[in-house]
């Protein structure tokens, strides 16, 4: 009972602590599971066990190729080159930007995708001469609405997708069609909501030219294409997971049996006698913890997250020996 009261007080405290944006949530968060094993209401193998290793590789992994393209200068060059293709038309704007918002938090985080959009729509806001509170509220929301429709675009997604088995193509084809759906719905009441604002700013036709200043460039094309291929093969062999589990359960449904079981004799040799000692020794190799330990890793597929964690720590080296 005194450890379930201070598991309580402990959860409260860190709580009221990451609510008042004081401290770190990280920091936080940490401190009060340390506390939690040193007060003993846990130990530490239980603490690691409750860690879903998984889903940190999974996110781990791609934020570092996120991180490599924001480096190499890529998502502010696709923000300005959009509005450049729009002619800086603040209804086109207005439209598009949302829609950009959401379509990138399908394959990254959403508040990666909102920490390089939100800073360039505000510049881009004062240019065309609209509010930019509008323009930020609708690519937050577009942003959350589109990172629900795969498995890599909200953290609650990699949650119940490696905890429940969800793979890649099953929130693609389950929840993509709705999230795009909101989506559109999404972009559309915000557009009706301010229609009055991006008339009065076709009006005016404020600053196509000042725009000049947004002119973001690529900074690094090494670390572009390294990006680049990146994450396009991570997001590729994701969409492909279930694929590879197939054929890994194929696999480990024959291999197994051929080297950890005893071979069934040929009828010419059916009548050959057998050393009593030498079966026995078979059967319990067989039956070993090394035999069913090896089989077992054959039957498991590869996880999720092993894959952009790899293909993040290549990138992660090329950058490192390029720069």
């Amino acid at each position: 009972m005194p450890q379930f009261v201070a598991s309580i007080a402990i959860f409260v405290v860190a709580y009221v602590a990451i609510a008042s944006e004081r401290f770190p949530r990280q920091a936080v968060a940490l401190l009060g599971g340390v506390t939690l094993v040193v007060i003993n209401v846990f130990d530490l193998k239980e603490a690691f066990g409750f860690v879903d290793w998984e889903t940190m590789g999974l996110l781990f992994g791609m934020f570092i190729l996120i991180e490599i393209l924001k480096e190499a200068g890529f998502f502010g060059w696709l923000a300005a080159t959009l509005a450049r293709r729009l002619n800086y038309q603040p209804t086109a704007i207005f439209i598009a930007f949302p829609l950009m918002a959401g379509l990138l938090s399908g394959l990254m985080d959403s508040i990666t995708v909102m920490l390089f959009l939100s800073a360039l729509s505000v510049r881009l806001a004062k240019l065309i001469g609209i509010d930019p509170v509008p323009l930020i509220v609708a690519e937050v929301c577009a942003a959350n609405t589109g990172g629900a429709a795969t498995l890599v675009g909200d953290p609650p997604n990699v949650i119940l997708g490696t905890l429940l088995g969800f793979n890649f193509n099953d929130f693609v084809l389950n929840t993509g069609p709705i999230a795009l759906v909101a989506l559109l719905i999404t972009v559309g009441i915000f557009y009706a909501a301010n229609r009055p604002m991006l008339k009065a700013a076709h009006a005016s036709g404020s600053a196509p030219l000042f725009a000049m200043g947004l002119g973001h460039g690529i900074e690094n094309m090494t670390m572009l294409r390294v990006g680049l291929v990146g994450f396009g093969v991570a997001i590729g062999l994701l969409g492909t997971h279930t694929t590879c589990r197939r054929i890994s359960r194929s696999i480990s449904a024959r291999q197994p049996q051929r080297l950890c079981q005893p071979s069934s004799r040929s009828s010419s040799a059916a009548s050959t006698p057998v050393n009593p000692s030498a079966r026995s020794m078979l059967r319990a190799y067989s039956s070993s913890s090394a035999c069913s330990s090896w089989s077992a890793r054959l039957k498991k597929p590869m996880s999720s997250g092993c894959l952009p964690t790899g293909l993040a720590g290549l990138g992660w080296a090329i950058r490192r020996f390029s720069s």
